[in-house]
């Protein structure tokens, strides 16, 4: 009797981002989260493939060094688009002295979520890591049938990125660029707006609420609900196009952007 492959994620939480890949390979596999992170304890499991969301982390970088020497496949994930800001301005990251994230990838090979992607890593360094595979996460948000838009502009939504900045600095620009966007909007007749922004910004707006929590479907049934999107730089502007909403990125950064848009406003 053939044994099933044994996949081993090295995740603490980001489930959503495999839990789509068990669903559908069901009982042909045999799946384990491991949250422990130690090498040692990974290689006496004898996994058949090892799958993580971030290889950044030094222990989970342990873990793949560990897994390479005893010829261990090992998959990194793309968790969402790519970011400037991220990449280069993120104290915890290249402003801060340490590598990029994906530069380079720690795993055999990364799933990246598209075309433009994989053409973004590889450039760093990675053309023999990687696949195009899509985002998991996002299979139910591409089968859900969305409304047709009504009047174009109607009802907006304004939203931001779980992180509308990775320094005060960061935080205060956007900040003021949804201010800006609120005042032009309050001038408008026969628009409503819906709010969908990192929490606490809010109250420094004075507008209600729509975040409440980072999971695609939430934000579906928003976007089912709305004419056109206003967005900083985050998964959820391609989550807004899935839902062929009109998209325009806000970005008073003015940073090299890897994901285009239609429309930019930046100042």
């Amino acid at each position: 009797m053939i044994s099933k492959p044994r996949i081993v994620a090295l995740l603490r939480d980001q489930h959503r981002h495999v839990s789509p890949i068990i669903e559908a390979l069901g009982d042909q596999i045999e799946f384990a989260y491991d949250e422990e992170w130690d090498p040692e304890k990974l290689l006496q499991i004898g996994p058949d493939l090892v799958v993580c969301v971030n290889d950044f982390h030094y222990r989970v970088a342990e873990c793949l060094e560990a897994c390479g020497r005893s010829r261990i496949p090992t998959l990194v994930l793309q968790d969402g688009i790519l970011e400037w800001r991220c990449q280069y301005e993120n104290p915890g990251f290249g402003a801060g002295g340490a590598a990029c994230q994906h530069q380079p990838v720690m795993a055999d090979k990364i799933a990246c979520i598209g075309p433009q992607s994989a053409r973004q890593i590889a450039r760093w360094g990675n053309l023999d890591k990687i696949e195009v595979a899509g985002l998991p996460r996002l299979d139910q948000f591409q089968r859900r049938h969305f409304r047709e838009r009504a009047t174009p502009g109607s009802r907006i939504l304004v939203m931001t990125a779980k992180k509308p900045g990775f320094t005060p600095e960061q935080v205060g620009i956007t900040l003021q660029s949804l201010m800006d966007v609120k005042c032009r909007l309050d001038g408008l007749t026969g628009v409503e707006v819906v709010w969908r922004i990192t929490k606490r910004l809010h109250t420094d707006l004075g507008v209600d609420n729509r975040f409440s929590s980072a999971e695609s479907m939430e934000l579906a049934e928003i976007l089912d609900r709305v004419d056109a999107v206003i967005s900083t730089q985050s998964t959820a502007v391609v989550e807004a196009m899935l839902a062929g909403r009109a998209v325009a990125v806000l970005d008073y950064h003015n940073v090299p952007r890897f994901v285009p848009s239609a429309w930019t406003i930046s100042a």
